[in-house]
Protein backbone atom coordinates (compact mmCIF):
# COMPACT_ATOMS: atom_id res chain seq x y z
CA UNK A 1 0.00 0.00 0.00
CA UNK A 2 1.76 3.67 -0.91
CA UNK A 3 2.36 5.65 2.08
CA UNK A 4 0.92 9.17 2.38
CA UNK A 5 4.29 11.36 1.79
CA UNK A 6 3.47 14.52 3.90
CA UNK A 7 2.93 15.07 7.83
CA UNK A 8 -0.16 17.55 5.54
CA UNK A 9 -1.55 14.78 3.41
CA UNK A 10 -1.37 12.28 6.22
CA UNK A 11 -3.66 14.94 8.13
CA UNK A 12 -5.92 15.87 5.51
CA UNK A 13 -6.63 12.03 5.21
CA UNK A 14 -6.92 11.99 8.77
CA UNK A 15 -10.09 14.64 8.39
CA UNK A 16 -11.41 12.83 6.01
CA UNK A 17 -11.79 9.40 7.39
CA UNK A 18 -12.91 11.35 10.68
CA UNK A 19 -15.26 12.89 8.90
CA UNK A 20 -16.36 9.48 7.18
CA UNK A 21 -17.06 8.52 10.57
CA UNK A 22 -18.96 11.53 11.61
CA UNK A 23 -21.47 10.97 8.76
CA UNK A 24 -20.62 13.77 6.98
CA UNK A 25 -19.92 11.55 3.95
CA UNK A 26 -20.04 14.28 0.94
CA UNK A 27 -17.13 16.53 3.58
CA UNK A 28 -14.68 13.00 3.67
CA UNK A 29 -15.06 12.99 -0.03
CA UNK A 30 -14.47 16.69 -1.13
CA UNK A 31 -10.92 16.04 0.99
CA UNK A 32 -10.10 12.73 -0.49
CA UNK A 33 -10.38 14.16 -4.30
CA UNK A 34 -8.51 17.15 -2.85
CA UNK A 35 -5.72 14.79 -1.98
CA UNK A 36 -6.42 12.89 -5.34
CA UNK A 37 -5.35 16.18 -7.17
CA UNK A 38 -2.35 16.60 -5.15
CA UNK A 39 -1.15 12.78 -5.23
CA UNK A 40 -2.59 10.71 -8.19
CA UNK A 41 -1.80 7.48 -8.60
CA UNK A 42 -2.07 7.00 -4.24
CA UNK A 43 -3.39 3.50 -4.20
CA UNK A 44 -4.46 4.75 -0.26
CA UNK A 45 -6.61 7.78 -1.13
CA UNK A 46 -7.95 5.70 -4.15
CA UNK A 47 -8.69 2.81 -2.35
CA UNK A 48 -10.36 4.85 0.13
CA UNK A 49 -12.76 7.46 -2.89
CA UNK A 50 -13.69 3.92 -4.17
CA UNK A 51 -14.67 2.34 -0.44
CA UNK A 52 -16.84 5.97 0.22
CA UNK A 53 -18.14 5.70 -3.25
CA UNK A 54 -19.73 2.31 -2.89
CA UNK A 55 -21.01 3.60 0.53
CA UNK A 56 -22.83 5.81 -1.44
CA UNK A 57 -24.47 2.96 -3.85
CA UNK A 58 -22.35 4.05 -6.89
CA UNK A 59 -20.95 1.40 -7.90
CA UNK A 60 -19.32 2.64 -11.30
CA UNK A 61 -17.38 5.21 -9.99
CA UNK A 62 -16.25 2.82 -6.69
CA UNK A 63 -15.52 -0.12 -9.52
CA UNK A 64 -13.19 2.74 -11.56
CA UNK A 65 -11.25 3.76 -8.21
CA UNK A 66 -10.89 0.18 -6.55
CA UNK A 67 -9.60 -0.89 -9.99
CA UNK A 68 -7.22 1.82 -10.69
CA UNK A 69 -5.51 1.55 -6.82
CA UNK A 70 -5.19 -2.61 -7.60
CA UNK A 71 -3.92 -1.94 -10.85
CA UNK A 72 -1.37 0.17 -8.64
CA UNK A 73 -0.86 -2.04 -5.80
CA UNK A 74 -2.50 -5.39 -6.34
CA UNK A 75 -1.95 -5.84 -2.29
CA UNK A 76 -4.28 -2.75 -1.38
CA UNK A 77 -6.52 -4.72 1.24
CA UNK A 78 -9.37 -2.53 0.78
CA UNK A 79 -9.67 -2.17 -3.05
CA UNK A 80 -9.06 -6.35 -2.42
CA UNK A 81 -11.94 -6.31 -0.53
CA UNK A 82 -14.89 -4.13 -2.05
CA UNK A 83 -14.15 -4.91 -5.51
CA UNK A 84 -14.41 -8.59 -3.91
CA UNK A 85 -17.91 -7.50 -2.43
CA UNK A 86 -18.88 -5.68 -5.91
CA UNK A 87 -18.57 -9.18 -7.23
CA UNK A 88 -20.48 -10.76 -4.95
CA UNK A 89 -23.06 -8.90 -5.11
CA UNK A 90 -22.93 -9.32 -9.14
CA UNK A 91 -23.11 -13.33 -8.92
CA UNK A 92 -19.29 -13.59 -9.54
CA UNK A 93 -18.61 -15.53 -6.97
CA UNK A 94 -15.09 -17.25 -8.08
CA UNK A 95 -13.86 -13.71 -8.49
CA UNK A 96 -15.40 -12.56 -4.92
CA UNK A 97 -13.14 -15.27 -3.35
CA UNK A 98 -10.09 -14.55 -5.19
CA UNK A 99 -10.45 -10.85 -4.05
CA UNK A 100 -11.36 -11.38 -0.99
CA UNK A 101 -9.79 -14.20 -0.15
CA UNK A 102 -6.50 -11.82 -0.78
CA UNK A 103 -7.59 -9.29 1.92
CA UNK A 104 -7.96 -12.30 4.14
CA UNK A 105 -4.26 -13.39 3.72
CA UNK A 106 -3.36 -9.86 3.27
CA UNK A 107 -4.95 -8.65 6.78
CA UNK A 108 -6.04 -11.68 8.94
CA UNK A 109 -6.03 -8.77 12.18
CA UNK A 110 -8.88 -7.27 10.42
CA UNK A 111 -12.26 -8.93 11.27
CA UNK A 112 -14.73 -6.92 9.04
CA UNK A 113 -12.84 -8.33 5.84
CA UNK A 114 -13.06 -11.74 7.82
CA UNK A 115 -16.38 -11.19 8.89
CA UNK A 116 -17.24 -10.16 5.13
CA UNK A 117 -15.59 -13.19 3.97
CA UNK A 118 -17.21 -15.84 6.08
CA UNK A 119 -20.53 -14.60 5.00
CA UNK A 120 -19.24 -15.27 1.19
CA UNK A 121 -18.81 -18.78 2.42
CA UNK A 122 -21.89 -18.87 3.82
CA UNK A 123 -23.66 -17.84 0.24
CA UNK A 124 -21.38 -20.60 -1.55
CA UNK A 125 -22.70 -23.28 1.32
CA UNK A 126 -19.34 -23.81 2.37
CA UNK A 127 -20.58 -23.50 6.02
CA UNK A 128 -17.63 -24.79 7.67
CA UNK A 129 -14.80 -22.64 6.36
CA UNK A 130 -17.44 -19.81 7.59
CA UNK A 131 -17.69 -21.17 11.28
CA UNK A 132 -13.99 -21.06 11.10
CA UNK A 133 -13.74 -17.50 10.18
CA UNK A 134 -16.67 -16.58 12.63
CA UNK A 135 -14.92 -18.33 15.88
CA UNK A 136 -11.49 -16.83 14.28
CA UNK A 137 -13.07 -13.36 14.32
CA UNK A 138 -14.30 -13.80 18.16
CA UNK A 139 -11.03 -15.33 19.46
CA UNK A 140 -9.22 -11.92 18.32
CA UNK A 141 -11.95 -9.62 18.65
CA UNK A 142 -14.08 -11.01 21.61
CA UNK A 143 -16.81 -7.57 20.83
CA UNK A 144 -17.41 -8.01 17.20
CA UNK A 145 -21.10 -8.92 18.22
CA UNK A 146 -22.31 -9.65 14.26
CA UNK A 147 -19.76 -12.64 14.46
CA UNK A 148 -21.60 -14.14 17.33
CA UNK A 149 -25.07 -13.99 15.37
CA UNK A 150 -23.44 -15.29 11.92
CA UNK A 151 -21.66 -18.32 14.04
CA UNK A 152 -25.19 -19.17 15.70
CA UNK A 153 -26.88 -19.25 12.59
CA UNK A 154 -24.45 -21.92 11.28
CA UNK A 155 -24.70 -23.99 14.20
CA UNK A 156 -28.72 -23.54 14.13
CA UNK A 157 -29.01 -24.66 10.31
CA UNK A 158 -26.98 -27.91 11.39
CA UNK A 159 -29.54 -28.51 14.25
CA UNK A 160 -26.94 -28.36 17.16
CA UNK A 161 -28.83 -26.15 18.80
CA UNK A 162 -26.71 -26.09 22.26
CA UNK A 163 -24.24 -24.68 20.35
CA UNK A 164 -26.69 -21.98 18.93
CA UNK A 165 -27.62 -21.10 21.68
CA UNK A 166 -24.51 -20.82 24.14
CA UNK A 167 -22.85 -18.70 21.06
CA UNK A 168 -25.71 -16.07 21.54
CA UNK A 169 -25.67 -16.13 25.11
CA UNK A 170 -21.73 -15.76 25.23
CA UNK A 171 -22.38 -12.67 23.09
CA UNK A 172 -24.85 -11.49 25.12
CA UNK A 173 -22.44 -11.63 28.07
CA UNK A 174 -20.39 -9.01 26.05
CA UNK A 175 -23.37 -7.19 24.95
CA UNK A 176 -25.99 -7.22 27.14
CA UNK A 177 -28.08 -4.51 25.84
CA UNK A 178 -28.06 -6.09 22.13
CA UNK A 179 -31.58 -6.32 20.71
CA UNK A 180 -30.54 -8.29 17.93
CA UNK A 181 -28.74 -11.00 19.92
CA UNK A 182 -31.25 -10.93 22.26
CA UNK A 183 -34.05 -11.37 19.84
CA UNK A 184 -32.23 -14.20 17.71
CA UNK A 185 -31.89 -16.15 20.90
CA UNK A 186 -35.66 -16.15 21.45
CA UNK A 187 -36.03 -17.35 18.02
CA UNK A 188 -33.92 -20.35 18.62
CA UNK A 189 -35.36 -20.85 21.98
CA UNK A 190 -38.47 -21.15 19.63
CA UNK A 191 -36.90 -22.99 16.83
CA UNK A 192 -35.77 -25.46 19.05
CA UNK A 193 -39.46 -26.10 21.10
CA UNK A 194 -38.41 -24.22 24.01
CA UNK A 195 -41.78 -21.67 23.86
CA UNK A 196 -41.12 -20.46 27.54
CA UNK A 197 -37.92 -19.20 27.35
CA UNK A 198 -38.62 -17.94 23.66
CA UNK A 199 -41.65 -15.94 25.52
CA UNK A 200 -39.52 -15.13 28.32
CA UNK A 201 -37.00 -13.41 26.18
CA UNK A 202 -39.19 -11.63 24.30
CA UNK A 203 -40.86 -10.38 27.31
CA UNK A 204 -37.58 -9.39 28.33
CA UNK A 205 -36.49 -7.20 25.08
CA UNK A 206 -39.80 -5.71 25.24
CA UNK A 207 -39.35 -4.22 28.77
CA UNK A 208 -35.36 -3.39 27.86
CA UNK A 209 -36.17 -1.92 24.71
CA UNK A 210 -39.29 -0.10 25.35
CA UNK A 211 -38.39 2.09 23.03
CA UNK A 212 -37.39 0.13 20.38
CA UNK A 213 -40.30 -0.71 17.54
CA UNK A 214 -38.36 -4.04 16.73
CA UNK A 215 -39.19 -5.48 20.01
CA UNK A 216 -42.66 -5.15 19.63
CA UNK A 217 -42.85 -6.54 16.52
CA UNK A 218 -41.03 -9.58 17.11
CA UNK A 219 -43.16 -9.91 20.35
CA UNK A 220 -45.95 -9.44 18.84
CA UNK A 221 -45.77 -12.21 15.87
CA UNK A 222 -44.94 -14.73 18.70
CA UNK A 223 -48.01 -14.20 20.55
CA UNK A 224 -49.94 -14.69 17.26
CA UNK A 225 -47.59 -17.98 16.98
CA UNK A 226 -48.69 -18.91 20.24
CA UNK A 227 -52.08 -18.47 19.61
CA UNK A 228 -52.75 -14.90 21.73
CA UNK A 229 -54.31 -13.05 18.78
CA UNK A 230 -55.48 -10.32 21.37
CA UNK A 231 -52.42 -9.60 23.17
CA UNK A 232 -50.43 -9.91 19.75
CA UNK A 233 -52.76 -7.45 17.79
CA UNK A 234 -51.96 -5.06 20.96
CA UNK A 235 -48.25 -5.43 21.11
CA UNK A 236 -47.79 -4.88 17.55
CA UNK A 237 -50.37 -1.66 17.70
CA UNK A 238 -47.71 -0.63 20.08
CA UNK A 239 -45.06 -1.15 18.06
CA UNK A 240 -46.54 0.68 15.65
CA UNK A 241 -47.36 3.66 18.21
CA UNK A 242 -43.23 3.97 18.26
CA UNK A 243 -42.26 3.57 14.47
CA UNK A 244 -45.81 4.00 12.38
CA UNK A 245 -44.12 3.24 8.63
CA UNK A 246 -43.08 -0.06 9.60
CA UNK A 247 -44.38 -1.63 6.52
CA UNK A 248 -43.93 -5.18 7.93
CA UNK A 249 -46.25 -4.43 10.66
CA UNK A 250 -48.85 -2.50 9.05
CA UNK A 251 -49.39 -5.48 6.89
CA UNK A 252 -49.68 -7.92 9.77
CA UNK A 253 -51.99 -5.48 11.55
CA UNK A 254 -54.35 -4.87 8.24
CA UNK A 255 -53.94 -8.97 7.77
CA UNK A 256 -55.22 -9.91 11.84
CA UNK A 257 -58.43 -7.33 10.98
CA UNK A 258 -59.55 -9.00 7.83
CA UNK A 259 -59.04 -12.29 8.90
CA UNK A 260 -61.28 -11.12 12.10
CA UNK A 261 -63.67 -9.92 9.37
CA UNK A 262 -62.65 -6.41 10.42
CA UNK A 263 -62.60 -4.59 7.47
CA UNK A 264 -62.55 -0.63 8.10
CA UNK A 265 -59.53 -1.25 10.27
CA UNK A 266 -57.99 -3.68 7.65
CA UNK A 267 -58.43 -1.19 4.87
CA UNK A 268 -57.11 1.84 7.32
CA UNK A 269 -53.95 -0.38 8.03
CA UNK A 270 -53.20 -1.45 4.24
CA UNK A 271 -53.75 2.44 2.90
CA UNK A 272 -50.78 3.06 5.42
CA UNK A 273 -49.23 0.56 4.15
CA UNK A 274 -49.94 1.48 0.86
CA UNK A 275 -48.95 5.06 1.17
CA UNK A 276 -45.48 4.12 2.57
CA UNK A 277 -45.02 1.44 -0.28
CA UNK A 278 -47.57 2.17 -3.22
CA UNK A 279 -45.90 -0.64 -5.14
CA UNK A 280 -46.70 -3.34 -2.46
CA UNK A 281 -48.27 -6.16 -3.70
CA UNK A 282 -49.84 -7.30 -0.67
CA UNK A 283 -51.33 -4.00 0.39
CA UNK A 284 -52.79 -3.28 -3.30
CA UNK A 285 -53.91 -6.95 -3.72
CA UNK A 286 -55.73 -6.75 -0.51
CA UNK A 287 -57.40 -3.04 -0.95
CA UNK A 288 -58.74 -4.32 -4.15
CA UNK A 289 -60.05 -7.62 -2.28
CA UNK A 290 -61.68 -5.29 0.26
CA UNK A 291 -63.34 -2.79 -2.38
CA UNK A 292 -64.90 -5.87 -3.94
CA UNK A 293 -66.43 -7.09 -0.71
CA UNK A 294 -67.91 -3.76 -0.39
CA UNK A 295 -69.00 -3.80 -3.99
CA UNK A 296 -71.26 -6.54 -5.49
CA UNK A 297 -70.00 -8.31 -8.79
CA UNK A 298 -73.00 -7.73 -10.31
CA UNK A 299 -71.77 -4.38 -11.87
CA UNK A 300 -69.09 -5.16 -13.75
CA UNK A 301 -71.43 -8.04 -15.63
CA UNK A 302 -73.89 -5.25 -15.69
CA UNK A 303 -71.30 -2.83 -17.25
CA UNK A 304 -70.65 -5.42 -19.73
CA UNK A 305 -74.02 -6.11 -20.90
CA UNK A 306 -73.73 -4.34 -24.43
CA UNK A 307 -77.10 -4.41 -25.05
CA UNK A 308 -78.36 -2.86 -22.34
CA UNK A 309 -75.87 -0.08 -22.51
CA UNK A 310 -76.78 0.95 -25.85
CA UNK A 311 -80.65 0.47 -25.19
CA UNK A 312 -80.21 3.50 -22.49
CA UNK A 313 -77.46 5.69 -25.08
CA UNK A 314 -80.46 5.58 -27.53
CA UNK A 315 -83.45 6.54 -24.90
CA UNK A 316 -81.22 8.84 -23.13
CA UNK A 317 -80.23 10.66 -26.46
CA UNK A 318 -83.96 10.50 -28.02
CA UNK A 319 -85.32 12.56 -24.58
CA UNK A 320 -82.42 14.54 -23.14
CA UNK A 321 -82.40 18.24 -24.59
CA UNK A 322 -80.52 21.18 -23.97
CA UNK A 323 -80.69 23.38 -21.18
CA UNK A 324 -82.48 19.93 -19.18
CA UNK A 325 -81.64 19.34 -15.59
CA UNK A 326 -81.24 15.46 -15.01
CA UNK A 327 -81.64 12.85 -11.93
CA UNK A 328 -79.41 9.88 -12.02
CA UNK A 329 -80.48 7.68 -9.14
CA UNK A 330 -77.66 4.98 -8.17
CA UNK A 331 -75.47 6.20 -10.57
CA UNK A 332 -72.45 3.46 -10.09
CA UNK A 333 -69.56 4.35 -12.52
CA UNK A 334 -71.56 7.66 -13.53
CA UNK A 335 -71.82 5.41 -17.05
CA UNK A 336 -75.21 6.93 -17.06
CA UNK A 337 -74.84 10.56 -15.98
CA UNK A 338 -72.22 10.81 -18.59
CA UNK A 339 -74.56 9.61 -21.46
CA UNK A 340 -77.09 12.07 -20.07
CA UNK A 341 -74.29 15.00 -20.30
CA UNK A 342 -73.29 13.86 -23.47
CA UNK A 343 -76.40 13.97 -25.40
CA UNK A 344 -76.79 17.56 -24.33
CA UNK A 345 -77.99 17.78 -20.53
CA UNK A 346 -77.23 21.19 -18.51
CA UNK A 347 -76.56 19.87 -15.25
CA UNK A 348 -76.90 16.23 -13.98
CA UNK A 349 -77.19 15.37 -10.65
CA UNK A 350 -75.97 11.71 -10.16
CA UNK A 351 -76.41 10.19 -6.81
CA UNK A 352 -74.77 7.28 -4.78
CA UNK A 353 -75.28 5.80 -1.75
CA UNK A 354 -71.95 3.69 -1.65
CA UNK A 355 -69.00 6.09 -0.10
CA UNK A 356 -66.34 4.49 -2.60
CA UNK A 357 -68.29 4.25 -5.64
CA UNK A 358 -69.34 7.33 -5.25
CA UNK A 359 -65.52 8.82 -5.08
CA UNK A 360 -64.34 6.46 -7.79
CA UNK A 361 -67.29 7.32 -10.34
CA UNK A 362 -66.74 10.99 -9.71
CA UNK A 363 -63.07 10.47 -10.93
CA UNK A 364 -64.43 8.55 -13.54
CA UNK A 365 -66.23 11.95 -14.17
CA UNK A 366 -63.79 13.94 -14.03
CA UNK A 367 -61.20 12.25 -16.50
CA UNK A 368 -63.59 12.09 -18.81
CA UNK A 369 -64.26 15.87 -18.93
CA UNK A 370 -67.71 16.06 -16.99
CA UNK A 371 -66.67 17.48 -14.05
CA UNK A 372 -68.30 20.99 -14.42
CA UNK A 373 -71.41 19.17 -15.91
CA UNK A 374 -72.48 16.15 -13.52
CA UNK A 375 -72.37 16.60 -9.52
CA UNK A 376 -71.60 12.99 -8.23
CA UNK A 377 -73.71 13.17 -4.30
CA UNK A 378 -72.75 10.78 -1.88
CA UNK A 379 -76.48 10.09 -0.84
CA UNK A 380 -79.69 8.09 -1.24
CA UNK A 381 -82.40 9.98 -3.31
CA UNK A 382 -84.38 9.96 -0.65
CA UNK A 383 -82.40 11.80 1.19
CA UNK A 384 -81.47 14.70 -0.78
CA UNK A 385 -83.65 17.97 -1.94
CA UNK A 386 -83.94 20.85 -3.97
CA UNK A 387 -81.66 23.39 -2.31
CA UNK A 388 -79.39 21.33 -0.78
CA UNK A 389 -77.77 18.50 -2.83
CA UNK A 390 -79.90 19.90 -5.96
CA UNK A 391 -79.91 23.34 -7.30
CA UNK A 392 -82.98 22.15 -9.47
CA UNK A 393 -85.64 20.39 -10.34
CA UNK A 394 -85.05 17.58 -12.49
CA UNK A 395 -86.65 17.53 -16.24
CA UNK A 396 -85.55 13.83 -16.60
CA UNK A 397 -84.94 11.19 -13.85
CA UNK A 398 -82.82 8.05 -14.89
CA UNK A 399 -82.31 4.99 -13.04
CA UNK A 400 -81.53 1.42 -12.94
CA UNK A 401 -82.13 0.36 -9.44
CA UNK A 402 -83.54 -3.19 -10.21
CA UNK A 403 -82.66 -6.39 -8.83
CA UNK A 404 -83.00 -9.77 -10.15
CA UNK A 405 -86.74 -9.84 -9.28
CA UNK A 406 -87.30 -6.31 -10.70
CA UNK A 407 -88.11 -4.41 -7.53
CA UNK A 408 -85.96 -5.70 -4.85
CA UNK A 409 -83.73 -2.74 -4.76
CA UNK A 410 -86.08 0.47 -3.89
CA UNK A 411 -87.13 1.20 -7.66
CA UNK A 412 -90.73 2.25 -6.57
CA UNK A 413 -89.96 4.24 -3.01
CA UNK A 414 -87.11 5.97 -4.70
CA UNK A 415 -89.19 6.93 -8.08
CA UNK A 416 -92.13 8.16 -5.59
CA UNK A 417 -89.95 10.52 -3.63
CA UNK A 418 -88.33 12.08 -6.92
CA UNK A 419 -91.34 12.52 -8.39
CA UNK A 420 -92.57 14.14 -5.00
CA UNK A 421 -89.52 16.37 -4.22
CA UNK A 422 -87.04 16.64 -7.04
CA UNK A 423 -88.83 16.38 -10.53
CA UNK A 424 -90.82 18.46 -12.22
CA UNK A 425 -94.70 17.11 -12.44
CA UNK A 426 -93.53 16.71 -16.38
CA UNK A 427 -90.48 15.22 -15.77
CA UNK A 428 -89.30 12.10 -18.01
CA UNK A 429 -88.56 8.82 -16.45
CA UNK A 430 -86.20 6.38 -17.56
CA UNK A 431 -87.00 3.49 -17.63
CA UNK A 432 -90.79 4.37 -17.47
CA UNK A 433 -92.11 0.89 -16.66
CA UNK A 434 -91.62 -2.87 -15.61
CA UNK A 435 -93.62 -5.49 -16.35
CA UNK A 436 -93.11 -9.04 -14.49
CA UNK A 437 -93.68 -12.49 -15.83
CA UNK A 438 -93.92 -15.81 -14.11
CA UNK A 439 -94.10 -19.87 -14.63
CA UNK A 440 -94.46 -22.53 -12.10
CA UNK A 441 -91.94 -25.39 -12.16
CA UNK A 442 -90.56 -28.44 -10.47
CA UNK A 443 -86.73 -27.57 -10.09
CA UNK A 444 -85.56 -30.45 -7.08
CA UNK A 445 -82.22 -29.29 -6.74
CA UNK A 446 -83.39 -25.82 -5.27
CA UNK A 447 -86.39 -27.01 -3.56
CA UNK A 448 -84.60 -29.80 -1.43
CA UNK A 449 -82.76 -26.79 0.62
CA UNK A 450 -86.08 -24.81 1.13
CA UNK A 451 -87.14 -25.20 3.85
CA UNK A 452 -83.86 -27.59 4.28
CA UNK A 453 -85.25 -30.98 5.11
CA UNK A 454 -83.12 -34.60 6.08
CA UNK A 455 -80.26 -34.95 3.25
CA UNK A 456 -78.42 -38.42 3.04
CA UNK A 457 -80.21 -39.64 5.86
CA UNK A 458 -79.49 -36.93 8.53
CA UNK A 459 -82.00 -34.45 9.38
CA UNK A 460 -80.36 -30.52 8.66
CA UNK A 461 -83.74 -28.71 9.38
CA UNK A 462 -82.21 -26.68 12.18
CA UNK A 463 -80.23 -25.16 9.17
CA UNK A 464 -82.93 -23.71 8.17
CA UNK A 465 -83.33 -20.61 10.85
CA UNK A 466 -80.15 -19.21 8.21
CA UNK A 467 -82.24 -19.45 5.50
CA UNK A 468 -84.63 -16.39 4.37
CA UNK A 469 -87.61 -18.53 3.62
CA UNK A 470 -89.90 -14.90 1.92
CA UNK A 471 -86.80 -13.90 -0.47
CA UNK A 472 -86.17 -15.25 -3.83
CA UNK A 473 -82.97 -16.30 -5.42
CA UNK A 474 -80.84 -15.19 -8.80
CA UNK A 475 -80.15 -18.09 -11.42
CA UNK A 476 -79.54 -19.03 -14.48
CA UNK A 477 -82.78 -20.63 -15.22
CA UNK A 478 -80.76 -22.14 -18.33
CA UNK A 479 -78.30 -23.55 -16.46
CA UNK A 480 -80.89 -25.61 -14.31
CA UNK A 481 -82.29 -28.77 -14.29
CA UNK A 482 -85.90 -27.89 -14.38
CA UNK A 483 -89.70 -28.56 -15.40
CA UNK A 484 -91.80 -25.93 -16.40
CA UNK A 485 -95.71 -26.81 -15.02
CA UNK A 486 -97.22 -23.88 -16.95
CA UNK A 487 -97.46 -21.43 -19.47
CA UNK A 488 -95.70 -18.02 -19.10
CA UNK A 489 -98.01 -15.48 -17.42
CA UNK A 490 -98.27 -11.87 -16.59
CA UNK A 491 -97.53 -11.32 -12.92
CA UNK A 492 -97.82 -7.50 -12.37
CA UNK A 493 -97.18 -4.00 -14.32
CA UNK A 494 -95.80 -1.24 -12.43
CA UNK A 495 -96.19 2.03 -14.47
CA UNK A 496 -93.85 4.25 -13.27
CA UNK A 497 -95.66 7.46 -13.89
CA UNK A 498 -98.50 6.35 -12.07
CA UNK A 499 -96.94 4.96 -9.18
CA UNK A 500 -99.60 2.31 -6.81
CA UNK A 501 -100.01 3.32 -3.34
CA UNK A 502 -97.13 2.16 -0.37
CA UNK A 503 -97.47 -1.44 0.23
CA UNK A 504 -94.94 -2.29 3.00
CA UNK A 505 -93.70 -5.91 3.76
CA UNK A 506 -95.49 -6.02 6.82
CA UNK A 507 -98.88 -4.93 5.07
CA UNK A 508 -98.42 -6.15 1.06
CA UNK A 509 -101.22 -6.00 -1.52
CA UNK A 510 -102.48 -9.54 -1.91
CA UNK A 511 -102.96 -10.44 -5.88
CA UNK A 512 -104.98 -13.90 -6.24
CA UNK A 513 -103.17 -16.13 -8.80
CA UNK A 514 -105.14 -19.02 -10.69
CA UNK A 515 -102.19 -20.92 -12.43
CA UNK A 516 -103.13 -23.38 -15.20
CA UNK A 517 -101.27 -26.37 -15.07
CA UNK A 518 -99.70 -27.56 -18.57
CA UNK A 519 -97.49 -30.78 -17.11
CA UNK A 520 -97.98 -33.16 -14.42
CA UNK A 521 -95.48 -32.89 -11.82
CA UNK A 522 -94.80 -31.34 -8.36
CA UNK A 523 -95.03 -27.49 -8.24
CA UNK A 524 -91.83 -26.65 -6.23
CA UNK A 525 -91.39 -22.79 -7.06
CA UNK A 526 -92.21 -19.94 -9.13
CA UNK A 527 -89.84 -18.45 -11.28
CA UNK A 528 -90.07 -14.81 -12.55
CA UNK A 529 -88.61 -12.54 -14.67
CA UNK A 530 -89.10 -9.09 -15.81
CA UNK A 531 -89.29 -6.58 -19.28
CA UNK A 532 -88.28 -3.11 -18.98
CA UNK A 533 -89.72 -0.62 -20.99
CA UNK A 534 -87.19 2.28 -21.13
CA UNK A 535 -90.07 4.65 -22.80
CA UNK A 536 -92.84 3.52 -24.84
CA UNK A 537 -90.36 2.45 -27.58
CA UNK A 538 -87.69 0.29 -26.09
CA UNK A 539 -88.24 -2.63 -24.07
CA UNK A 540 -85.35 -5.14 -22.42
CA UNK A 541 -85.88 -8.30 -21.09
CA UNK A 542 -84.01 -10.59 -18.44
CA UNK A 543 -86.00 -13.74 -19.80
CA UNK A 544 -83.99 -16.58 -20.53
CA UNK A 545 -82.74 -15.31 -23.89
CA UNK A 546 -83.78 -11.49 -23.14
CA UNK A 547 -81.10 -8.52 -23.74
CA UNK A 548 -80.54 -8.20 -20.06
CA UNK A 549 -78.36 -11.24 -19.37
CA UNK A 550 -76.66 -10.54 -16.64
CA UNK A 551 -79.70 -10.36 -14.08
CA UNK A 552 -80.94 -13.84 -14.82
CA UNK A 553 -83.99 -15.00 -13.26
CA UNK A 554 -85.25 -14.56 -10.13
CA UNK A 555 -86.60 -18.21 -8.18
CA UNK A 556 -89.03 -18.20 -5.59
CA UNK A 557 -89.46 -21.57 -3.70
CA UNK A 558 -93.02 -22.55 -2.53
CA UNK A 559 -92.59 -23.39 1.41
CA UNK A 560 -95.02 -26.14 0.59
CA UNK A 561 -94.87 -28.15 -2.50
CA UNK A 562 -97.93 -30.02 -4.46
CA UNK A 563 -98.04 -32.49 -7.04
CA UNK A 564 -100.50 -31.31 -9.82
CA UNK A 565 -101.93 -32.96 -13.02
CA UNK A 566 -102.24 -31.43 -16.46
CA UNK A 567 -105.26 -29.59 -16.27
CA UNK A 568 -105.05 -28.52 -13.10
CA UNK A 569 -105.56 -25.03 -11.31
CA UNK A 570 -102.94 -24.18 -8.98
CA UNK A 571 -104.10 -21.17 -6.70
CA UNK A 572 -101.57 -18.81 -5.40
CA UNK A 573 -101.54 -15.77 -3.70
CA UNK A 574 -99.06 -12.58 -4.66
CA UNK A 575 -98.19 -10.29 -1.86
CA UNK A 576 -96.52 -7.05 -3.32
CA UNK A 577 -94.93 -4.74 -1.41
CA UNK A 578 -92.77 -1.95 -2.17
CA UNK A 579 -89.43 -3.70 -1.97
CA UNK A 580 -90.14 -6.66 -3.53
CA UNK A 581 -92.87 -9.77 -4.13
CA UNK A 582 -93.05 -13.43 -3.04
CA UNK A 583 -95.81 -16.22 -3.23
CA UNK A 584 -97.94 -17.75 -0.98
CA UNK A 585 -100.05 -21.25 -1.89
Amino acid sequence: MTSIATVDVQQQFAQAMQALNHGDMLGAQSLLLDLNDHEPGNDTILAALGSLALMAGQVDPAVAYLSQALSINGDNIDANLNLGLVAANSGEFDEALTLMGRAAELAPERSEVLFNLANLQIQLNNHAKAIVLFEQIIQQEPAFIAAYGGLASLYAFAGQAELAISTLQAGLSVAPADLQLALQLAECFQYFSQPNKALEIYLGCVERHHTNALAYMALGKYQLQLGQQEAGLETLLQGLKLNPQDLECLLLVADIFYDAGKYEQAEQYYQQAQLLAPSNSRANEQIRRLNSLSLPQWHFQMLADTERNQAYQQVLEKHVSTNMQVLDIGTGSGLLAMMAARAGAEHVYACEMHKKLAETARQIVAANGYADMISVINKKSTLMSIGKEMGAQADLVVSEILDVGGLGEGVIPSLRHAKENLAKPNAVLIPARVSLFAQVIEIPARSIVAPVRNLCGFDLSLLDSFRMPDEYISVNLQAESYTALSDVFPLLDIDFYNLPPVYSHAQPNEIPLHVYITQPGTAQAVVFWFDLHLDDEVVLSSACGGELKHWGQALFCLPVTKPVQQGDRLELTLLQSDMGVSFRC
